[in-house]
C-alpha cells in the first residue's frame, strides 16, 4: 500500500503544535509549525506564534525549493514509516501533538501523534535528520518539537 500512497502523493503536510497543558508561553513565542512539501520541490513553512488575543495572532511563512527527487526522498520515506505498524499512538494529555498528511488527488491518508521525546523511534528520527539537513530551515520541530519546544515554551515563560 505503501508504494500506491507514495506513487501517486503529490504533497506531505506535517502540522506540529507544542502547546500542552503547563505554563503558559509568552506572547509572540513560537507554539506550532505547519510544513509542506510538493511533488514538485516546493517547501512551505508556516510559523504560528502565540497570541493571548486572536486579533494579535501571527502566522510568518518561509518559502523554498528543494529537487524533486529530494521531496520525493522524504515523502516516500515517511510514508514507509507510517505504514509499517510504527506506534505513534501513546496516551497522553500534557503535551502537543503533530499530524501528518499524505495526500493526493484521490488519497489523503493521516497519521496523529503526541509531541514527545521519541526515544525508542528510530525511523523518525533518522527522517527528522535527513529532512532538517535537507529543507536547511532553523528552528524545525517536525515530529516532536526537540530542544525548540523547550526553549520556545518553557524557558522563554519564567
Amino acid at each position: 500500500m505503501t508504494e500506491n500512497i507514495t506513487k501517486n502523493n503529490p504533497q506531505l503536510r506535517l502540522q506540529t503544535d507544542i502547546i500542552g497543558f503547563g505554563p503558559e508561553p509568552c506572547q509572540g513565542a513560537e507554539v506550532g509549525q505547519v510544513l509542506t512539501i510538493t511533488a514538485a520541490g516546493e517547501v512551505k513553512l508556516e510559523r504560528d506564534f502565540y497570541a493571548r488575543d486572536v486579533s494579535d495572532a501571527l502566522v510568518k511563512t518561509q518559502v523554498k525549493s528543494i529537487s524533486v527527487q529530494a521531496a520525493q526522498s522524504l515523502t516516500e520515506e515517511v510514508a514507509e514509516i507510517t505504514e509499517n505498524n510504527f506506534s505513534f499512538n501513546v496516551l497522553t494529555t500534557d503535551v502537543g501533538t503533530w499530524q501528518i498528511e499524505l495526500l493526493s488527488r484521490r488519497l489523503v491518508k493521516r497519521t496523529r501523534g503526541s509531541v514527545l521525546p521519541l526515544a525508542n523511534a528510530d525511523p523518525l528520527r533518522q527522517w527528522e535528520v535527513t529532512a532538517r539537513r535537507t529543507l536547511g530551515f532553523k528552528r524545525l520541530f517536525l515530529f516532536d518539537g526537540g530542544y525548540y519546544r523547550y526553549q520556545t515554551i518553557q524557558d522563554i515563560s519564567r
